[in-house]
């Protein structure tokens, strides 16, 4: 199988960078978007907000702009798989994490609209949150606004994350990946939250309940 390396700026023209590689390698039947970027800090910090503002861009507005791309040729085809590595800050609040939480609920939120308005065209859409490694910029270099790392409040968010998160292997993450990929039984889930800490074949065994009782999605619990 032919192998193609790009190295694009997604923001730049992502239609264009779709067409390339459909141009030379097929069409695309799988599209994994994996980049991503974290901020860790107090707002209030933050010299620029742009410096909050690109976490959005890269976190949501990147791999949405190659969905878009991707989505004509899926749905022409009726057939299709978008795998978009989101992360449990969609779901868990935690401070100093404004920029990196509100990029990762706003991607599970547009993967579970955009399941409803595909759905009947083939198409399935997962986020998922593949687990926490040590490689993970969160709490490192760009990661973090270092003027913040000299209050107590930050650091101590900072080593319980170290001590705490960031014990699952890459290998969860890519195994997870191509599981998802290969599975079509996974398709039930196309638009829910999957985390993939959880067993799967779990999941697979009480889908009923899962889809009855509308777990796995993001949702505001309301009196």
């Amino acid at each position: 199988m032919p192998t193609l390396f790009l190295v694009r700026d997604v923001l730049s023209d992502p239609v264009q960078i779709i067409s390339d590689v459909e141009k030379r390698l097929g069409p695309i039947d799988i599209l994994v978007n994996n980049a991503g970027i974290s901020r860790l800090g107090p707002l209030y910090l933050e010299k620029n907000i742009d410096i909050w503002w690109h976490v959005q861009e890269v976190n949501v507005k990147a791999p949405m702009a190659l969905i878009h791309a991707c989505l004509p040729s899926m749905m022409k085809r009726g057939s299709g798989k978008i795998i978009t590595l989101g992360s449990a800050a969609a779901d868990n609040s935690f401070p100093f994490g404004s920029a990196y939480g509100a990029s990762k609920a706003a991607l599970q939120k547009a993967h579970q609209c955009l399941d409803i308005e595909m759905r009947g065209k083939g198409i399935a859409f997962y986020c998922i949150h593949p687990g926490e490694t040590s490689t993970t910029t969160m709490g490192q270099g760009d990661g973090v606004n270092m003027e913040a790392t000299a209050l107590p409040e930050v650091q101590r968010v900072v080593m319980n994350f170290a001590k705490t998160a960031l014990t699952d292997t890459l290998a969860l993450a890519a195994d997870s990946i191509v599981f998802l990929a290969a599975d079509e039984r996974m398709e039930v889930f196309s638009g829910r939250y999957l985390d993939y800490c959880q067993d799967m074949e779990e999941l697979l065994q009480n889908k009923d309940k899962i889809l009855s009782e509308q777990l796995n999605m993001l949702s505001i619990k309301r009196l």
